[in-house]
């Protein structure tokens, strides 16, 4: 996947609001068992950027599927998004619900 797309992730995740990424993330840490979590910070470790497309079976169209789908039934609407679709931002918030990319952008982290 090009450079461009996942410029357009983050872009994407650092338009929403602090507020919605922290309650997004945390609604996924409780809904999605540990060892989820724990393949995506072993792919992330091993592949980076593209972690999520390393996988045999496509990760977009059957776990990214699932996650799209409960974070829609649990209320979480596209139209509340300022790019207004879970496709193009669920994968930088799955990152920071395991770990691997942090929630709160630097300008909202209070220095010392």
């Amino acid at each position: 996947m090009p450079d461009d797309v996942h410029l357009k992730h983050d872009r994407n995740f650092a338009a929403m609001s602090m507020t919605q990424r922290l309650e997004v993330c945390d609604f996924l840490r409780h809904e999605f068992p540990p060892n989820f979590f724990e393949q995506i910070k072993l792919g992330h470790f091993i592949y980076r950027k593209t972690w999520w497309q390393q996988e045999e079976k496509i990760f977009n169209m059957n776990e990214g599927l699932a996650i799209r789908t409960a974070l829609r039934k649990a209320g979480y609407s596209d139209y509340d998004l300022p790019c207004g679709n879970w496709d193009d931002v669920y994968i930088p918030v799955l990152e920071a619900a395991a770990g691997v990319r942090p929630v709160l952008l630097p300008e909202e982290v209070e220095a010392d």
